[in-house]
């Protein structure tokens, strides 16, 4: 475990996160700070810094994830998430800005996305709909900013189920503990992916939530490849592999475990 990840306030554990002992009831110093983080928006701009929501109508969800994840990560982030661009979109302007970044269309129930390239790497998109809490879909997104290491690791591999199952696996962990949400509250397009997770942190046991932190976070994919591998003597890339096909039942069997029900 890094020195950085002894300090993670919640710990995930069997996909949800509890109070460990290091927790602390009021909000992290990171969070009580006004972050400087360059000049205001213009008005009407669409977009706003996370933790400078201004007159928003959706700054109470802004507020919401940054919380969330700084009462769970804060001394475990590599990068402060406080002065990341929020951009609030329709779905039509959402798309946009996708094909301008990736020159590729977002799936038809997109509701959020974060591209890593120079230019886009320290801002968020999000658009707002009635199936998923805005708060929520922030939370994935801004997981994303967080976790580039991890993201391009797994990408090299063609692990798309990697990036997306344990970034919707830690956001659906936070909304639940940390917003009250119910779980079916947070169902996405990576529920098979999310199961995955699930059972592979069951296999892990008491180190799991410590061993992902650390490797979402931190230490990037591969190390999380090779600590899985060697703590459960499985190979964790053929199980990805087999996720990536859509079989979830053949990549909980390469990890020793059965699929859940």
């Amino acid at each position: 475990m890094t020195g950085r990840a002894i300090t993670i306030a919640r710990l995930l554990l069997a996909g949800r996160f509890f109070a460990a002992a290091i927790a602390v009831v009021c909000l992290p110093a990171m969070a009580l700070a006004t972050p400087r983080c360059g000049p205001p928006p213009p008005r009407d701009a669409g977009w706003f810094y996370l933790a400078i929501p201004g007159a928003s109508p959706h700054a109470g969800a802004a507020r919401d994830a940054l919380r969330a994840i700084l009462e769970s990560f804060d001394g475990s982030l590599l990068r402060d998430p406080r002065c990341l661009r929020v951009v609030v979109n329709d779905t039509g302007a959402l798309q946009s800005s996708a094909q301008k970044l990736s020159r590729h269309a977002l799936p038809e129930r997109t509701v959020g996305f974060h591209n890593a390239k120079l230019g886009a790497d320290s801002t968020v998109f999000v658009t707002p709909t009635a199936q998923i809490p805005l708060a929520v879909v922030m939370i994935h997104e801004v997981l994303h900013a967080l976790s580039h290491r991890y993201t391009a690791e797994a990408r090299k591999h063609r692990l798309n189920s990697m990036i997306e199952g344990a970034t919707q696996y830690i956001t659906r962990s936070l909304a639940v503990s940390s917003l009250g949400h119910a779980r079916a509250e947070v169902r996405s397009g990576y529920d098979s992916y999310v199961a995955f997770f699930e059972v592979l942190l069951r296999r892990l046991g008491k180190d799991g939530p410590a061993l992902l932190a650390d490797t979402y976070l931190v230490e990037g994919y591969d190390a999380f490849e090779r600590r899985v591998d060697a703590q459960l003597d499985v190979s964790l890339r053929s199980a990805a592999q087999a996720l990536e096909r859509g079989d979830l039942v053949g990549a909980c069997q390469r990890i020793g475990a059965p699929a859940p029900r």
